[in-house]
């Protein structure tokens, strides 16, 4: 094998190795409300909790998707909620949430 192609094989495995760590700290950009619970600007791919006393619905002005779930720590049924749209859960009570794009 050339120099010329192990080179191209190493760049080609690093840029793998590479791409997924740029987009872990990677934020939505926009506003995600529920009940009391208003996070602006959450962080891509990590659980946050939810707050409510009596809202079914959920806002989620972000420029991700919002996966809402029925446990904490992002645990039980879930349902997502796209992109700058609303999401109506009147039988669920939600008690966490992550974003992904």
């Amino acid at each position: 094998m050339s120099i010329m192609a192990k080179a191209l094989i190493g760049a080609t495995g690093l840029g793998l190795l590479i791409t997924p760590l740029a987009s872990a700290g990677v934020e939505a950009k926009g506003t995600f409300v529920y009940g009391e619970t208003v996070y602006s600007d959450p962080a891509n791919g990590t659980c946050l909790g939810l707050f409510s006393s009596s809202s079914t619905l959920v806002n989620n002005g972000t420029d991700a998707t919002a996966r809402v779930f029925t446990g904490s720590g992002c645990t039980g049924a879930f349902a997502s909620v796209p992109a700058h749209s609303l999401g109506d859960f009147p039988r669920q009570k939600l008690l966490s949430v992550y974003f992904t794009f």
